[in-house]
């Protein structure tokens, strides 16, 4: 692991915020090209206004709901500049890049599938930075690929799950089928999309399970002893599933409009 990855006294550069930078850059240009390949012009003259709308409204969303969700130490102790809950910044962008969409008249389906492709790979990114960082770690385990974090933001000298890595891979994963699979396929417009939600609800249910700086259960007092798998169903999986039910309902309606086109 490594929090930070360059100290220069002066300045530091954290290992978490590179790798979302990183990712960011990188989903940036493949976007463009992509854009470009497709011949999405009305797309590319608004990407500078739909980048700072969508910077903001993940920075907002994801801040927003790590607050709500944080126990009062961690908003008041070191870490808690580093707090950022994905799933937050996801509810608060979507909405968000749709209405920045029709205010700039860009086709509304065609670019939400073009960003959409992009979510599991810049998430991706960001759990490495999770990696490097030590927080959203996993529950105990005597794997032989368990990993013991010496520092860090989450639980140290305890061997855990890389609950990290693993969500690491399956975004690639998820990204790596949807990037080829679209583009040697023409799909209806909003599928790609719903697909999307569908496999990123999926994936973030089934990595869930092993994580192990869970506070508890959605719906009743449990508590989870730092390490340990969450005690019941929480509140990511619930987002989860609302994000497949809703990425099917996505694909269902843009299938069933390809056909009548």
């Amino acid at each position: 692991m490594a929090p930070v990855l360059v100290d220069l006294g002066f300045v530091k550069i954290h290992g978490y915020g590179a790798m979302i930078g990183l990712g960011v850059l990188l989903a940036v240009f493949l976007a463009l090209h992509r854009a470009q390949q497709t011949g999405m012009r009305a797309f590319i003259e608004a990407f500078p206004f739909l980048f700072v709308v969508i910077g903001l409204s993940a920075f907002i969303g994801g801040k927003g709901l790590w607050w709500v969700m944080a126990l009062p130490e961690e908003r008041t102790g070191g870490g808690g500049g580093a707090g950022f809950v994905y799933y937050g910044a996801i509810l608060l962008v979507i909405p968000a890049t749709i209405g920045a969409l029709r205010w700039k008249r860009v086709p509304l389906l065609q670019a939400e599938d073009l960003l959409g492709l992009f979510l599991p790979f810049t998430h991706a990114f960001g759990r490495l930075g999770c990696f490097l960082a030590g927080c959203c770690h996993g529950c105990r385990t005597d794997s032989a690929w368990a990993v013991t974090f010496e520092g860090g933001m989450g639980l140290r000298d305890v061997p855990v799950h890389p609950t990290q890595l693993y969500e690491t891979a399956a975004n690639l994963l998820i990204f790596a089928f949807l990037w080829l699979w679209s583009a040697r396929r023409s799909l209806a417009p909003g599928f790609l999309f719903g697909l999307t939600l569908l496999l990123t609800g999926i994936s973030r249910i089934a990595t869930e399970f092993f994580r192990g700086d869970v506070p508890g259960a959605l719906w009743d007092n449990r508590t989870a002893t730092p390490g340990e798998a969450p005690p019941g169903i929480t509140q990511a999986q619930a987002i989860g599933a609302v994000m497949g039910v809703l990425g099917i309902l996505l694909a269902r309606r843009a299938l069933r409009a390809g056909r009548k086109a």
